[in-house]
């Protein structure tokens, strides 16, 4: 089975609401097929971390290394079927009950929930609230997609956001864009990973040598079942 995915890219608006409208349909024709899951498919593997300055962002990403793992609700491999139904009853979802696009239009969320993400420099100081050493999660702002709220709702939460041409469009997947002691576990459940497969963090403050040509950067994310995944990168002052 092709194993592929697709971003719909939409701007980020503010405001919330409950309801049964219907969601955001790619442009043009789209096959469907009747899924009883919102989330058809789930993606584990090895993440890695890459960063660059001029955008004081941080990017996270499971890796194209061969190690990737997927797990879809309509393949044809019994083991992947059964870890997808394990998931996705952790999950809660089930009961959707909807048609949805075919591939590569549906949604594809990564395989853990988070219960924590921790950043710390072991060799670069940003200002005197954060020396190296020191956790930076206060001074680190994170932007994902989840969709654990509207599964939460039982499928009703939807997000009226501003499209390119000014149109309001609604979406169940929530925007995040937090600072990493303000998530919450709603926020951090059912991330979303089709499209770009990317968790992005923006340092909000600057370092401390202003000569520097890179630091260390280690991120931990802590999942739901306290399983702890570091990973460690190399942010590049350009």
């Amino acid at each position: 089975m092709k194993k592929f995915f697709f971003l719909m890219t939409i701007c980020l608006a503010c405001m919330a609401c409950d309801g049964k409208e219907k969601a955001v349909t790619p442009p043009g024709r789209i096959d469907t097929f009747f899924s009883e899951y919102c989330v058809p498919g789930y993606m584990d593997g090895t993440w890695q971390l890459i960063g660059n300055w001029p955008e004081r962002e941080l990017r996270m990403r499971i890796a194209d290394d061969g190690k990737r793992m997927s797990y879809f609700s309509m393949s044809d491999d019994v083991a992947e079927v059964a870890e997808f139904r394990r998931i996705a009853e952790h999950n809660g979802d089930a009961g959707y009950d909807r048609e949805v696009p075919e591939a590569p239009f549906f949604h594809v969320c990564y395989a853990h929930n988070l219960k924590s993400i921790r950043v710390v420099s072991p060799d670069c100081g940003f200002g005197p609230d954060y020396p190296a050493g020191a956790p930076l999660d206060a001074a680190v702002t994170l932007r994902v997609r989840s969709l654990g709220a509207f599964v939460d709702s039982g499928y009703t939460k939807y997000y009226t956001y501003a499209g390119d041409d000014g149109e309001m469009l609604t979406d169940e997947v929530a925007w995040i864009e937090k600072r990493l002691p303000d998530l919450t576990a709603t926020d951090l459940k059912m991330l979303v990973a089709d499209g770009t497969n990317v968790l992005s963090f923006t340092i909000d403050v600057m370092p401390d040598d202003a000569t520097a040509k890179s630091c260390t950067l280690c991120v931990t994310l802590q999942t739901e079942e306290d399983r702890e995944i570091a990973v460690e990168g190399t942010l590049v002052f350009r």
